[in-house]
């Protein structure tokens, strides 16, 4: 007798905004490896490195630390740097604020995972649910994958030596290119960058490493100014939409006059017919009225006929 063997239940297959999350991780964790061999390289331990990448949990801030510090820069300079970059996640908190726990005690631990990563998945999806668990299985992801690949980049960087020999001393400004070429597709971000790194280039000779990475940060300044005169000039061509609703409102006003003209003709008309059919029963009642005193003079005539005299019997005088 054959028996049957229990069929294996299927693993059920992970969600697409999951499975997106992980292959995102996974990218990750390949540039944390970097971090990790440059780190090593610029002084720091190995203590140090997974101290950094559990607390910051922000790759461009940890890389510009390093930075400034490999290139002799003050622990100042290379906080500065750190806080410069990292100031634009807090743009990120009101597009996932909605997904987030409600107490502040909640809303200040998920405030770690606040990330361009996290931020970028959650907003794909289509509906809340999906994009609350998206942004916390990817923040899962990232987080663990992340600090491992800077582990393992730490304890590798010992062993391989001077990361230029790898060409690993490239990752970090490719990074940041990487960052930079979404925002020089439009005229305000290609200015704001050759005046950056203008900036950049004449502060480098005299001042501090890590100074000039600040300085470039006031290249920001002429974008903006290009960005709003742009902003004017297309204003200039085209009508605002105050003045567009202006239009709209007085030739509402000129319609509304002619209504109401009309309405003022049309309730004169029916006026004019109202008093005409007035007339036309005056007249009939006036006729009518006319005939009815005929009548009534006529029955009256025929009920006041003068009656007879009478006359009285003779006296005996008489006689």
């Amino acid at each position: 007798m054959i028996r049957r063997i229990p069929m294996i239940r299927r693993i059920p297959a992970m969600a697409a905004h999951r499975s997106e999350g992980l292959l995102l991780a996974v990218a990750v964790g390949v540039v944390a490896l970097t971090f990790g061999v440059l780190a090593v390289a610029a002084g720091l331990t190995l203590a140090q490195v997974a101290v950094m990448s559990a607390l910051v949990f922000t790759g461009a801030s940890q890389f510009a630390a390093v930075s400034v510090t490999a290139g002799d820069g003050s622990g100042y300079a290379a906080f500065a740097s750190a806080m410069l970059l990292a100031a634009r996640n807090s743009l990120y908190g009101p597009v996932v604020a909605r997904l987030l726990p409600r107490s502040i005690p909640g809303k200040v631990a998920a405030s770690q995972f606040v990330i361009d990563e996290t931020t970028a998945v959650a907003s794909a999806q289509a509906d809340a649910g999906r994009a609350r668990d998206a942004f916390w299985w990817t923040a899962l992801w990232l987080w663990v994958l992340w600090n491992l690949g800077s582990v393992l980049g730490a304890l590798l960087g010992s062993v391989i030596g001077d990361p230029s020999t790898w060409g690993l001393d490239a990752a970090f400004p490719a990074g940041f290119v990487a960052l930079l070429v979404p925002h020089v597709r439009r005229m305000p971000g290609r200015v704001a960058a050759i005046a950056g790194a203008a900036i950049a280039l004449v502060a480098i000779p005299i001042t501090p490493g890590g100074v000039p990475l600040l300085l470039a940060a006031v290249g920001v300044v002429p974008g903006w100014l290009t960005l709003a005169k742009l902003r004017r000039a297309t204003t200039g061509e085209q009508p605002t939409p105050e003045q567009t609703t202006g239009e709209r409102s007085t030739v509402g006003q000129a319609t509304g006059e002619r209504s109401t003209v009309g309405q003022a003709t049309g309730e004169r008309s029916t006026v004019g017919q109202a008093t005409g059919e007035r007339s036309t029963v005056g007249q009939a009642t006036g006729e009518c009225s006319t005939a009815g005193q005929a009548t009534l003079q006529h029955s009256t005539g025929q009920q006041q006929r003068p009656e007879p005299p009478t006359r009285e019997p003779p006296t005996r005088e008489h006689r």
